[in-house]
């Protein structure tokens, strides 16, 4: 997600180090929120198979440097952090409440996030959610 054609805008502000890389912001107009969506594969450490979910990562942007600019993840810098979990062994619960601690060291303080991942497990299809104001 970057700046519009002849907007304000930057690459910067906060970046986190991730295991899949960096998730960076940009800074451009202020918008009321921002839903993401993404798929993450990580495998089960209990059973060892593959599993896939559907993220929606959801948050109320902070504010910028200056009037009117707010602080945005820059979608590829979220898509390759995605990717850093492939071949992981992790839980979904532990997945989910990783995904939003890194959005917030991110984002900073200020921020409303949201972050739900929902997958198949057997026959059970199971939604982990975390919903925090970063600070």
């Amino acid at each position: 997600m970057g700046p519009a054609a002849g907007s304000p805008g930057r690459v910067g502000g906060g970046a986190a180090a991730l295991s899949g890389g960096l998730l960076r912001t940009v800074e451009a107009r202020c918008v009321d929120r921002v839903v993401a969506r993404g798929r993450v594969e990580s495998v089960c450490p209990v059973s060892g198979v593959v599993d896939s979910y559907e993220v929606v990562v959801e948050y109320q942007p902070p504010q910028g440097h200056g009037v009117g600019v707010c602080r945005y993840l820059e979608a590829y810098s979220l898509h390759r952090f995605f990717e850093g979990f492939r071949g992981r062994s992790i839980f979904q619960e532990e997945l989910t409440a990783m995904i939003a601690e890194e959005v917030c060291r991110a984002l900073g303080v200020g921020a409303l996030v949201r972050v739900a991942t929902r997958g198949p497990h057997g026959p059970v299809v199971l939604e982990a959610v975390v919903e925090r104001r970063c600070g």
